[in-house]
């Protein structure tokens, strides 16, 4: 399926979400969505890359997640507990995630049929041991 959109604005209502852009002219851009599974799109990657520049030993491992991930299509949490078995899942849709050999730990909320991650948190394990996920 293509839709045109004639101005540079209407693509950012699609910023980076699973969807491929093509200049064909300038302030013409075809827009290609996937059909069938769409792959998972991340959704507060601000969170990962401010800790990435606090915490440097956590960029190499989160940089791998989120390209796992970007290329992954989850419909169910069996579908992320067969890839990340040491994943732990809470209320809420919530998994955690042990990042660079559990060292660190990232909190998510994953909506299925949205085919979106949104990431609550992130944090050391010391961080993580404090906060309160019920």
């Amino acid at each position: 399926m293509f839709s045109h959109y004639t101005q540079e604005k209407s693509i950012q209502k699609f910023p980076n979400h699973g969807i491929f852009l093509r200049k064909v002219v300038p302030k013409l851009v075809t827009v290609c969505f996937l059909v069938g599974d769409q792959e998972m799109r991340i959704a507060g990657r601000d969170k990962l890359d401010g800790f990435m520049r606090k915490h440097s030993r956590a960029r190499t491992p989160l940089e791998m997640w989120i390209a796992m991930v970007g290329r992954e299509t989850w419909k169910q949490p069996q579908d992320i507990k067969s890839l990340y078995r040491s994943a732990d899942f809470l209320s809420g849709n919530r998994v955690v995630f042990n990042i660079g050999g559990n060292n660190f730990r990232l909190v998510v909320v994953v909506r299925y049929t949205a085919s979106l991650v949104l990431i609550d948190r992130i944090g050391t394990h010391a961080e993580y041991d404090k906060w309160k996920l019920d």
